[in-house]
């Protein structure tokens, strides 16, 4: 993919999740719940989040595009079809990618600030050194 716009970044990995998510319904004949499910986690879900940090906070269209192939899976899953969409994630223990793009951040935030990856939290936070009380973090203020 030579092509670096950020609609091919979400068309082409939502078209493979497409591709793969049928293909578990047409070739799956056991319809077992726990086993579609790790399914959809282990061949489905990682081509959804492809190369989500570079466009993720950008564009809520994209977002609505490739969270559309979750959702379509999970009304295939028998007896789901009917509930509405956040219960379908609570019963299967499934995060929405909304959801999992924010814990994906607040990792990353945490491997900076533990100094567990190379990138210098300086350049996104500085220290406040202000202690405000109970409510507030002696060491983080946002840098805009």
């Amino acid at each position: 993919m030579s092509d670096v716009k950020s609609s091919q970044q979400c068309v082409v990995p939502r078209n493979k999740a497409n591709r793969v998510s049928g293909m578990i319904r047409r070739h799956i004949s056991y319809n077992e719940q726990w086993m579609t499910v790790n399914l959809h986690k282990s061949l489905v879900r990682p081509h959804l989040k492809k190369c989500v940090i570079v466009w993720s906070h950008h564009y809520q269209n994209y977002k609505e595009l490739l969270e559309r192939v979750q959702y379509r899976f999970t009304t295939m899953i028998e007896g789901f079809s009917s509930l509405p969409y956040a219960e379908r994630h609570l019963s299967l223990s499934l995060w929405t990618l909304e959801e999992g793009r924010n814990r994906c951040d607040l990792i990353e935030v945490f491997k900076m600030f533990n100094g567990y990856t190379e990138i210098n939290i300086r350049v996104l936070f500085t220290l406040d050194g202000n202690d405000k009380g109970l409510r507030s973090h002696a060491y983080i203020k946002f840098v805009n």
